[in-house]
């Protein structure tokens, strides 16, 4: 179970990073201006070099929906990408040891502490893509 988790949650990551690469060299900024002659605050989402008004007739961008895009713009998906795959290296790829469900007659109680801590923060890792294909019920924590 656990590797299917682990090559899931990679493939997952990889998709993070490549979407957030093809818009990665455009800055996302969020941008709340009043305008005292006029009596009105504008908002708008700045992507790169294109301002998005999020108050133009019927564009459905609303303020607060400008302000969340900004704060998940390329660079910061890149960031959690690279923090998630530097998580799951430790919990991996630097144990050194495999995952095993159940605990084993050689395990010690510290190292299965450690099997158990690197397990949930695995799950913990892939929740936020539960939504995606592939995703399991079990793999839940």
């Amino acid at each position: 179970m656990t590797d299917d988790l682990i090559t899931w949650l990679r493939g997952q990551l990889d998709e993070d990073e490549r979407v957030a690469r093809a818009v990665r060299d455009q800055r996302w900024v969020y941008r709340r201006s009043y305008d005292s002659a006029a009596e009105q605050t504008d908002h708008v989402l700045v992507i790169g070099d294109r301002a998005i008004g999020a108050d133009f007739g019927d564009d459905p961008l609303t303020p607060a929906e400008a302000e969340h895009i900004a704060l998940h713009d390329p660079a910061r998906v890149l960031a959690e990408v690279d923090a998630k795959r530097r998580i799951l290296g430790w919990m991996v790829d630097d144990a050194g040891f495999d995952l095993p469900a159940t605990k084993t007659q050689a395990m010690s109680s510290e190292e299965w502490y450690r099997v158990t801590v690197a397990r949930v923060t695995i799950k913990l890792l892939a929740l936020p893509y539960a939504n995606r294909d592939g995703y399991r019920e079990e793999w839940r924590p």
